[in-house]
């Protein structure tokens, strides 16, 4: 082999050391996660039931992966705001969440939610779990329908009472 020859071959090698060195220094420096944004503000909303529904549907938003929902929401919005909630005045009186790839399970303070009459979380397969027992406190709610989900009925009498006794269909 000739010096010029054996020179390229010692620089090519050079090269991939100093490559694979930055590769291996790149690989342990540490990964900085997006910025979390800050949800919204329940307290603003005025009065103590507002900010209550506000805190449930943020809850609702959180417990079932909303940043990972169908239908794009930014939390940091008043919830009144959102695609799929409807609210007359400062309640909630319909949400339809439905075919919006909810994942996880209800969270009880859906309980806080007494003005809802319609309630729509159907074709959300990935939802499950039990049925908030503080779904009960919704007596105002006259539809629900939770069809294409893996909740269930809880079979405490007060649950079972309210949903079939309750006036919903």
């Amino acid at each position: 082999m000739t010096l010029g020859k054996q020179s390229r071959k010692l620089r090519l090698i050079s090269r991939l050391l100093i490559f694979s060195a930055l590769i291996l220094i790149i690989s342990f420096l540490p990964v900085q996660a997006a910025p979390h944004q800050q949800a919204f503000d329940c307290s603003v909303r005025g009065t103590v039931e507002a900010e209550a529904e506000c805190n449930a549907l943020l809850a609702i938003y959180t417990d079932t992966g909303g940043a990972f929902w169908t239908v794009p929401t930014d939390q940091t919005t008043d919830p009144c705001t959102w695609a799929g909630v409807t609210c007359g005045g400062e309640s909630v009186t319909d949400l339809d969440l439905s075919t919006n790839n909810l994942d996880g399970s209800l969270p009880n303070g859906i309980g806080d939610l007494i003005n809802l009459v319609t309630l729509d979380l159907s074709a959300n397969p990935l939802l499950t779990g039990a049925l908030p027992a503080s779904m009960t406190n919704l007596t105002a709610l006259t539809t629900f329908d939770f069809s294409g989900t893996d909740l269930c009925e809880p079979q405490d009498g007060a649950f079972q009472t309210w949903i079939t006794g309750g006036g919903l269909t």
